[in-house]
């Protein structure tokens, strides 16, 4: 195991960066199909913890989705209306792909970051 000084003098093991490329990089297409397996309404302070700026009861719906030929699991999270405004993204879902059905499939992009999000354009 390798080990490098750090500032404070500590050492700290950089053993994994040795590896690190040595195998193939995953390879993802950027647009691939997603099931959704799970969907509940929660409240803010259940799914951000203390960071809810103030709004600890928001509902917010909570969709997950999964991929299983990629082995990708995403959660998409939003925010909770009645009567969704079509420009919100609950909205934009549900204009999309109608009610939010377990076993539903869903298209996954993926976004500036690299990570997989619903598809929302219409």
């Amino acid at each position: 195991m390798e080990k490098e000084k750090e500032n404070n003098g500590s050492l700290k093991d950089v053993s994994k960066l040795d590896e690190l490329g040595k195998e193939s990089i995953i390879e993802t297409p950027e647009t691939i199909k997603g099931v959704i397996v799970s969907r509940k309404i929660a409240k803010a302070k259940e799914i951000y913890g203390d960071n809810t700026y103030g709004k600890p009861n928001k509902e917010y719906v909570v969709i997950n989705i999964e991929n299983n030929k990629h082995n990708i699991k995403i959660s998409e999270n939003y925010a909770y209306y009645k009567n969704p405004n079509v420009r919100s993204n609950l909205g934009k879902f549900l204009k999309r792909y109608g009610r939010i059905e377990v076993g539903q499939e869903v298209v996954l992009t993926t976004n500036d970051d690299g990570f997989y999000e619903v598809e929302l354009k219409i």
